[in-house]
């Protein structure tokens, strides 16, 4: 009997942490990130339709908003996707040059955030939004 009443406290209590927790109450995300060509993204923003064309060589500004649900310090990145590196630094703002192998159509850009916290939410990142541009040879 007794072992049947703790089986069933030990039910009722995963099952109301579970009801207690969420992924919000652990892993960092982006609130909010913006580019000096035009990209703005919010939760609530579309960015389907904005698709700015730059040109090899140009140097792109970013600031990015994010917070972590712990309090941990946060490392902020990019990466072109899929083939790039993942570049990280401890500011929100930060830049990058377009390179030669960025050249082409519909290229898309992950602007990432992580936590020093593992296991991370999505791989090697905690949170990331997509811009995309086209992007042409030097003039």
């Amino acid at each position: 009997l007794i072992l049947g009443i703790a089986g069933d406290i030990r039910g009722r209590i995963v099952r109301y942490r579970s009801k207690m927790d969420s992924v919000d109450d652990y892993f960092p995300k982006i609130e909010s990130a913006r580019d000096s060509v035009g990209h703005s993204w919010t939760p609530a923003s579309n960015l389907s339709t904005v698709r700015p064309v730059i040109r090899e060589g140009d140097v792109i500004e970013f600031v990015v908003t994010a917070t972590d649900p712990m309090g941990a310090p946060l490392e902020y990145g990019y990466k072109w996707h899929p083939l790039g590196s993942e570049l990280w630094t401890a500011s929100n703002t930060f830049e990058l040059t377009v390179g030669r192998a960025e050249v082409g159509k519909l290229k898309e850009l992950h602007i990432r955030i992580r936590s020093p916290r593992e296991p991370r939410a999505k791989h090697s990142c905690d949170d990331f939004v997509m811009f995309h541009y086209d992007v042409l040879p030097r003039a």
